[in-house]
């Protein structure tokens, strides 16, 4: 798949990657845009990815704390 692919590379460049099709799977792409002539996320699909974003970060360490 294009995302194999592209995490393949990723680690490659020690690039971080973030796979937010899990989002839209568990949801369906109808639930998380604005219309369906309008396909920007809505807030839940930006509550969401912001959510996966920040466990992403935590996760992976990106984000050192200076005081710790």
């Amino acid at each position: 798949s294009f995302y194999n692919r592209l995490a393949n590379i990723s680690k490659e460049y020690s690039w971080y990657i973030l796979n937010l099709n899990p989002i839209y799977e568990k949801y369906g792409e109808s639930q998380l845009v604005v219309h369906k002539k309008d396909d920007h996320p809505n807030k839940l699909a930006h509550d969401l990815i912001s959510n996966e974003i920040i466990s992403f970060i935590e996760q992976n360490n990106i984000i050192q704390n200076e005081s710790n």
